[in-house]
C-alpha cells in the first residue's frame, strides 16, 4: 500500500511540475509574440507617418494596447534611416530592436 501511494504521489508531484513548466512556457511564447507585434507596428507606424529624418537623432512614440515602442530615428551613411526602436509591453518586459530602412530624398 505504502509503495502505491509513493507512486501515485510521484505522479502527481510530476504532473503538476509538468503543467506548471508547460504554462511558463505558453507566457513566454506570448510575450515573444507581443514584443514581435510591436516591432512590427512600429515599423509600419514610422513608414507610413510624416516624419522627416536629419543627421540629428529624432524620437517618435508609439502607444498600443499591448505595449509602447519608441523610436529613435536619423540619417545615417548613403541616405539610409537608423531606426532603433525600445519596446516596453504591459507586462513591462523591455527589448530593443535596430533596423536600417532605405530613404528617398
Amino acid at each position: 500500500m505504502l509503495f502505491y501511494l509513493i507512486t501515485v504521489t510521484s505522479s502527481l508531484i510530476l504532473l503538476f511540475a509538468h503543467t506548471e513548466y508547460q504554462k511558463e512556457q505558453l507566457q513566454w511564447s506570448d510575450e515573444q509574440l507581443t514584443i514581435q507585434n510591436l516591432i512590427n507596428m512600429g515599423i509600419h507606424d514610422f513608414l507610413t507617418g510624416d516624419f522627416t529624418p536629419t543627421s540629428n537623432v529624432q524620437t517618435v512614440e508609439f502607444d498600443y494596447r499591448t505595449g509602447t515602442v519608441q523610436a529613435d530615428y536619423s540619417i545615417g551613411d548613403n541616405d539610409l534611416i537608423e531606426l532603433r526602436l525600445q519596446i516596453e509591453t504591459i507586462n513591462a518586459s523591455n527589448y530593443e530592436h535596430f533596423t536600417i530602412i532605405m530613404y528617398n530624398i
